[in-house]
């Protein structure tokens, strides 16, 4: 990662509210594994396994009222960076 990159991602961080940061970091966790995983079946070392069940990241947002509703709920997660015209 450069530098400048590197910047811009620690000053988005910066802003967000400490309940926010939690996310942040399990998603990097799950980015980092699914690189591993990666990185395991391209040597050949682990075979792929497609049932996503069994990925660390499954079911991570089970039983959030917030998003019973996953497209209205990204609608209103989208609202202010894209308005109606």
């Amino acid at each position: 990662m450069n530098a400048r990159t590197e910047r811009a991602i620690l000053e988005k961080l910066r802003e967000l509210p400490p309940e926010r940061l939690a996310e942040v970091e399990e998603f990097v966790d799950h980015l980092r594994n699914r690189e591993q995983e990666r990185s395991k079946s391209a040597d050949g070392s682990a075979p792929h396994d497609d049932d996503q069940t069994t990925m660390d990241a499954f079911g991570m947002w089970a039983g959030r009222d917030d998003m019973a509703e996953v497209q209205a709920y990204l609608r209103k997660l989208r609202a202010p960076r894209h308005p109606n015209p």
